[in-house]
């Protein structure tokens, strides 16, 4: 098979939604079977004036890259825990989760862009990205953002449904 590329880095875009495990299984059974790594990123969406001040009141922070920060940290924690329960479930006779994700970037601006920015360093194989059906907008990769990644994406996506 000379000329297709191994897939040795997987770049996982989550939004983070409660029912994220199987998407999160998914992708580390890609990167178990092709033994590659996995990056997960998050983009936060830039809140609107009211919001982002209210959002700053509510947790006591001064500024808004004060919310920023703290709202990096928290998606941070959540990916590590959610890794730490997929740990828990996998086959005692595979690789740990935590081995298969090797890294965690949380990044803040229009999602479609950020991920096709990272998507450009080359430095991933393939993109898996989890979307909710029906597609809505809102903090969810929206039917718009997921048409542009498909059409602009320098690799391949596996994109992995997750029902309401």
């Amino acid at each position: 098979m000379d000329g297709i590329k191994p897939i040795q880095s997987i770049l996982f875009a989550t939004d983070l939604p409660e029912d994220s495990g199987y998407s999160f299984s998914r992708a580390a059974s890609m990167a178990e079977s092709c033994d590659a790594v996995i990056t997960v990123l998050h983009v936060m969406e830039k809140l609107p004036g009211n919001c982002e001040m209210f959002m700053m009141a509510v947790r006591s922070l001064q500024t808004p890259d004060d919310l920023k920060h703290a709202s990096a940290e928290r998606a941070r924690r959540e990916i590590e825990e959610r890794i730490n329960r997929l740990d828990a479930q996998m086959n005692k006779d595979s690789m740990r989760a935590a081995d298969l994700f090797t890294g965690i970037r949380v990044d803040s601006g229009k999602p479609g862009r950020r991920i096709l920015r990272h998507l450009q360093t080359g430095q991933y194989d393939v993109l898996v990205i989890e979307i909710r059906r029906p597609l809505v907008s809102g903090k969810r990769i929206t039917g718009r953002a997921l048409r542009k990644i498909l059409r602009k994406s320098p690799v391949p996506v596996f994109v992995v449904p997750i029902d309401v």
